[in-house]
């Protein structure tokens, strides 16, 4: 298959409009919001995401679980970058 089909088949891209899912891929078929059937369970884009999901770092970009410990560990001097950002 092409890139993109086993992108839509992992979760990275709709099943079925092919747009961009924000989140990390789940390893099977995903769904938009406006495309999501009224019977699907697994996740879409307006699912709130679990307490620990990573999240990317707005400095460096780095996926950490806890991005102002992170911040303040490595940004020093512009964590408060990431304290405006969380908010």
């Amino acid at each position: 298959m092409g890139e993109i089909a086993d992108m839509m088949l992992d979760g990275t891209l709709c099943a079925d409009c092919g747009v961009y899912l924000d989140m990390e891929s789940v390893g099977y078929p995903a769904y938009c919001g406006s495309c999501e059937p009224s019977d699907y369970s697994g996740p879409s884009l307006t699912d709130t995401p679990p307490a620990t999901q990573k999240e990317r770092c707005p400095i460096c970009g780095a996926r950490k679980r806890n991005v102002l410990e992170h911040a303040k560990a490595v940004h020093p001097k512009r964590w408060k970058e990431a304290r405006d950002h969380a908010e």
